[in-house]
């Protein structure tokens, strides 16, 4: 049946030869990427934005396809939900109107019908795959009709287990005196009404106003040189911060990350902080302390995970 489908009956099943694989938006980019890699051959991809990036480093030089050249040959669909890009809602309503089996992947905890819409109408795939209990537990009370399938986060495994060995091998050498706080930045498409205040920097100011009292509460050592390395977002260009940067106080050891992979800046972190990314929920499954840090003005945070810490409740 095809709503029994996973991953790992995909690679075996006949019936799919033909698999167009679209994503654009890292965080489904990377759960499709690890639940396709086995049967990789039987694969073509129309990626762009984030998701090329991703699969390229991955699996090399790929050939990326326009979708209207080969969707007719395939009889399967696999699409991320990304919020910045509508190419995945595009092939999906292909794929219905030509009968094409339709898989699709959510990989957050929000705006599921709106991933879902495009020009005012909603077009769902054939089958849903969900990564977690908290998206499995939303996505069957929001579509009560639609096949959704619970699959493991083969990604969040792969990186998890890449960073517990590395931290591992981190914190048995000597001792550093320095404390590292890994922030996720991240567009926010709203101004909180904030008039003319951009919402990014009131963030940024609102977080490092709070770091001494974090002092105090004990969520970062006192007697400790402070180190706040910046992640870019891969929808935003580092530069947008410069001025925030350059007004940065001196008493913290700023840098900005380089690393193309999240599990080698979460081999050094010490604290991870960010607003609703998804590398928050990587970094507590890597057993650090993660903390959202969005001030009171914003929206609740969209991260329903219990242990995430948020800044605003202990300050």
């Amino acid at each position: 049946m095809t709503s029994s489908i996973t991953p790992f009956s995909l690679a075996t099943n006949n019936n799919y030869n033909r698999i167009l694989v679209c994503a654009h938006d890292a965080g489904s980019a990377h759960l499709i990427l690890h639940w396709i890699k086995h049967f990789r051959q039987k694969c073509l991809f129309v990626l762009s934005g984030p998701a090329f990036d991703i699969f390229s480093d991955y699996f090399g030089s790929i050939l990326n396809h326009q979708f209207d050249t080969i969707l007719e040959t395939c009889d399967c669909v696999i699409s991320g939900t990304s919020w910045s890009s509508d190419i995945e809602d595009i092939v999906r309503r292909f794929a219905k109107k030509h009968n094409i089996f339709s898989i699709a992947v959510v990989d957050h905890w929000v705006n599921y019908v709106e991933r879902f819409t495009f020009s005012g109408s909603i077009v769902l795939p054939d089958l849903l795959w969900v990564s977690d209990n908290y998206a499995f537990e939303i996505s069957t009370r929001l579509f009560p009709n639609l096949a959704i399938i619970l699959v493991e986060n083969s990604w969040l495994v792969h990186t998890q287990n890449h960073v517990l060995c590395e931290r591992i091998k981190r914190f048995s050498q000597p001792f550093v005196d320095k404390f590292r706080i890994i922030y996720l930045l991240e567009p926010i498409r709203s101004n909180w009404n904030l008039l003319d205040v951009c919402p990014e920097f009131y963030t940024l100011d609102y977080f490092t106003s709070k770091i001494q009292p974090l002092i105090s509460l004990g969520y970062i050592p006192s007697n400790t040189e402070i180190e706040i390395i910046f992640r870019p977002h891969p929808a935003q260009n580092i530069d947008f911060y410069n001025p925030f940067f350059a007004s940065m106080s001196s008493d913290f050891l700023i840098t900005i990350d380089s690393n193309s992979n999240l599990y080698q800046s979460l081999v050094i972190a010490d604290l991870v902080c960010g607003l609703n990314s998804q590398a928050l929920v990587v970094a507590m499954a890597c057993n650090i302390q993660s903390m959202s840090v969005l001030p009171p003005v914003a929206p609740t945070c969209i991260l329903p995970h219990s242990q995430l810490l948020h800044l605003k409740s202990l300050v």
